[in-house]
C-alpha cells in the first residue's frame, strides 16, 4: 500500500519504508528493521525487492507534441493514459493554460463565483471559464484558448 507520510501512524511501524530511500539504497539497509521472525524478514525483504526492481524494468514511453493537438485529443490521451486517475476535462485543461498565463486566474475566479454565490447566483468555475473564453476569443470553445496559435497568427 502507498500512502503520503502520516507520523502518527507511521512512526514506530517499520512495515512503512520510504519509498524515496528504497530507491536511493535498495533494500538491504531496510532488513536491519524487520526483527521478527526469519520468514516474516523473508516476506518483507521479497516485497522491498519486487519494489525497487521496477527501477530496472523499460517501460514504453510515448511522447506527445506539436502544437496541432486539440484540446479534445489531449483531453483523451490523458484520459487514457491516466485512466484509474481523476478525469481530466476540457475546462481543467483550459484553465490549466490560462493559469499558465495568469497564474493568479484560478483564485480570481474563484473569489467571484463565491461573491456571486453569496448573492444568490450558482454558477460553475467551467461556466465561467466558458464564458470568459467567449468574451476573450468571440468563441465559447475552449480551443479558442490556444494562446500560441493565436498570438502567432497576430
Amino acid at each position: 500500500m502507498f500512502e503520503f507520510y502520516a507520523k502518527t501512524k507511521m512512526l514506530d511501524d517499520v512495515r512503512w519504508v520510504n519509498v524515496t530511500e528504497l530507491f536511493k539504497t535498495g533494500p538491504v539497509p531496510f532488513l536491519s528493521k524487520f526483527a521478527g521472525s526469519p520468514e516474516q524478514a523473508n516476506v518483507y525483504l521479497d516485497r522491498l525487492n519486487r519494489l525497487w526492481q521496477i527501477s530496472e524494468r523499460t517501460f514504453h514511453q510515448e511522447k506527445i507534441t506539436g502544437a496541432n493537438k486539440s484540446v479534445d485529443e489531449v483531453v483523451d490521451i490523458f484520459n487514457r493514459v491516466n485512466s484509474g486517475g481523476t478525469k481530466l476535462s476540457k475546462g481543467d485543461l483550459a484553465l490549466a493554460k490560462l493559469c499558465a498565463q495568469w497564474p493568479e486566474a484560478r483564485a480570481a475566479m474563484r473569489g467571484y463565483l463565491s461573491r456571486w454565490k453569496e448573492a444568490g447566483f450558482d454558477f460553475s468555475l467551467d461556466w465561467l471559464l466558458r464564458n470568459t473564453t467567449a468574451v476573450a476569443t468571440g468563441r465559447s470553445k475552449f480551443e479558442a484558448l490556444d494562446f500560441e496559435r493565436h498570438t502567432s497568427e497576430t
